[in-house]
């Protein structure tokens, strides 16, 4: 190294700018390194140093109108246009590296963050990655998926290395976005962040499902071929691509990606066929399921929430709450205890049914508000569907607060959990505002337990990494709680639990707490708004100060 250049060093770690040190850690690796070879099937991710116009030249084409003889007149449109390369010669570019050649992070580390999220955090969601692997094999094959499974298990173990790995997964996925050709392992990356990455899931999941669909694993599902590894492995991945689309979109209040007509009966069949299939899959399907049952609540109910359930949804209300309740009876206490993860296959049937009751029944307060009175003037066919959602929300926070294993589970599982507890919380503070004398609710109770969820949340994420969602979520809701129940002057006021007294200011520099987002952000959640997404404009309100 030059003497200018370990002068910018010193000067770069006095002002503390890692973006500088990055660079001139590439520069050294470059000069006195060789990189790694490319792995077989890689995907052309581009080279940001490479002219734009260059790249453009590399890959020119043209276009022809073909006619196959080989398939009939009933085809796909634009398969009568094929693309034709004009074989120009690319510049040569840089073999790709990952963010261990870059030096951006140490072997060491990024071993320690695989081994977290390899050994943990993907059993929570099924197995994203296809076989039991090693850090090297998975750097060898995409420096995508390296770099998630890199920034995921970093934010899990409270890592200096979390913000690194997220930028260099963010700046590979942005390559994703113009790239011609892909590879499984691209849609494993993106659904590893999407699943954890709470504030760009909804665009790691749209780059998934599109380049999913360019690669027609849609297909899989309509044509099973049960004896065929690359079908298993292709079908479990687009059941993947489902179930965590579902999480960030009908949750939110947008239309779902993925085909909303899954053929699950097919796959779940060929499933039982397959001599692939594990118990993960059985849970993956279980996912499916209850989630294709949620897409038909959403498009059933809409998302326009001031206006009232007409009568004639009635009894499609009542075979989907049957169909829920069906989909718990075949499931509970189906799967075996998880040398990883203990008890979480069980107990997330339980957890997913109460959050599907709730998504259900919660729009049997939409448009029951009463201005005049002030109170909530529920019809009487839909009573029962108000009660059965306050039991539901009321049971979620039970579980959270009165089960310890599930407790351990929190710093790890996907962040639809860390949006659907704040969720129960916000329901059933928007349900105790007002009168309802059709609601049977316990209002001393309920703030009790909400209480009770404050104090276990602040607990179990005192020593949590500070960017995970949830530290957040747990630093705000007792601000929330104490406001539902100051206001509310039905009930007495509760005293605070041993500990509990202490302010969020000192919480912040006992743990040197700095969220994501600002700690009030649930706040002013409306929970009879347009469905969760409410939860993302408030985390932007509060964010922007």
């Amino acid at each position: 190294m030059s003497g200018l250049e370990a002068a910018i060093t010193k000067v770069a770690e006095k002002i503390s700018c890692p973006e500088l040190l990055d660079l001139l850690r590439l520069e050294e690796f470059n000069e006195s390194h060789t990189s790694l070879p490319e792995p077989e099937g890689a995907t052309d991710q581009a080279d940001p140093s490479l002219p734009i116009q260059d790249t453009h030249e590399a890959t020119a084409q043209a276009w022809q109108v073909v006619n196959d003889p080989k398939s009939g007149p009933a085809v796909i449109p634009s398969t009568v246009v094929s693309e034709v390369a004009t074989h120009q010669t690319a510049p040569s570019a840089d073999p790709r590296k990952d963010l261990i050649c870059l030096g951006l992070i140490p072997a060491g580390a990024a071993e320690a963050c695989f081994a977290t999220y390899s050994h943990r955090l993907d059993h929570f969601v099924y197995r994203i990655l296809d076989t039991p692997q090693s850090l090297s094999e998975i750097r060898q094959r995409s420096p995508l998926l390296t770099a998630a499974v890199c920034a995921v298990g970093a934010l899990h173990v409270d890592s200096d290395h979390f913000a690194v790995c997220y930028r260099e997964f963010t700046q590979l996925a942005s390559s994703q976005m113009f790239s011609k050709k892909h590879s499984l392992d691209d849609i494993r990356a993106l659904i590893v962040g999407a699943f954890w990455l709470h504030d760009i899931s909804w665009t790691l999941i749209g780059a998934a499902v599109r380049i999913a669909t360019e690669m027609r694993l849609h297909r899989c599902v309509v044509k099973p071929q049960v004896s065929s590894r690359d079908w298993y492995l292709q079908t479990r991945l687009f059941c993947l691509l489902f179930v965590c689309d579902h999480h960030f979109s009908v949750a939110y209040g947008r239309p779902p990606l993925t085909p909303r007509d899954f053929d699950y009966p097919t796959v779940a069949d060929a499933f039982s066929r397959c001599a692939f299939a594990t118990e993960d899959d059985s849970r993956l399907l279980s996912q499916v399921e209850i989630w294709s049952l949620s897409t038909k609540i959403y498009y059933m109910v809409g998302i326009d929430t001031d206006e009232s359930l007409p009568k004639s949804s009635l009894p499609q209300l009542q075979r989907l709450s049957i169909a829920i309740d069906s989909w718990r009876a075949d499931w509970s206490g189906r799967f075996l205890t998880s040398e990883r993860i203990g008890n979480y296959p069980n107990q997330g049937v339980k957890l997913h049914y109460h959050f599907t009751k709730l998504y259900l029944c919660s729009h049997a307060f939409r448009g029951a508000h009463d201005p005049a009175s002030d109170s909530y003037n529920i019809s009487e066919e839909l009573e029962d569907f108000a009660n059965l959602a306050v039991h539901s929300a009321t049971s979620i926070l039970r579980h959270v607060v009165e089960d310890v294993e599930f407790q351990s589970f929190l710093n790890g599982l996907p962040a639809y959990y860390d949006t659907m507890i704040p969720f129960a919380v916000v329901f059933l503070l928007k349900v105790l505002a007002k009168d309802s004398p059709a609601v049977r609710v316990d209002r001393a109770g309920t703030y009790s337990l909400m209480e009770r969820l404050s104090f276990t949340l602040e607990s179990i994420t005192a020593q949590m990494p500070k960017q995970h969602l949830l530290s957040s979520v747990a630093s705000s809701l007792r601000n929330v709680v104490d406001s539902g129940r100051q206001s509310d002057k039905h009930t007495p006021q509760l005293t605070a639990m041993p500990g509990s007294a202490q302010s969020l200011e000192n919480l912040n520099d006992i743990h040197d707490f700095q969220p994501m987002y600002d700690a009030n952000f649930i706040t002013n959640f409306d929970f009879f708004g347009p469905q969760l997404g409410s939860l993302d404009s408030t985390f932007m309100e509060y964010s922007n100060g």
